[in-house]
């Protein structure tokens, strides 16, 4: 953006669809902790984002808030037990496996 038109906003959104998420628990994984990187994201700006202090005071302090308040957030080593699907696989672990699952799931559409 331009710095005028820079200057004409006001503020920022982080949607969350969630008609897949069939319990309030789901929702708290989904959201959480990327709600928390929005509003850093949102507060401090383009130029004065770091992430290593961000990643400092969500680590040493807002995560143990969210624990306090029983906020189901993913963790930082990967889903809980019961925050799978038994029989559903997660996201494909790099790039070339994303790749690779994409060139699957559209192989039909170029044929």
């Amino acid at each position: 953006m331009s710095g005028e038109q820079a200057a004409r906003v006001l503020g920022g959104q982080a949607n969350l669809w969630s008609e897949h998420m069939d319990t309030p628990r789901m929702v708290d994984y989904y959201a959480f902790p990327r709600l928390c990187a929005v509003a850093e994201a949102l507060w401090c700006g383009p130029d004065q984002r770091d992430f290593d202090e961000f990643s400092t005071r969500l680590y040493d302090a807002h995560l143990p808030r969210l624990d306090a308040i029983g906020v189901e957030y993913r963790p930082r080593t990967g889903p809980l037990p019961w925050q799978t699907r038994p029989g559903i696989v997660g996201a494909p672990a790099t790039k070339a496996d994303r790749e690779a699952h994409m060139n699957r799931r559209v192989a039909a559409i170029r044929s």
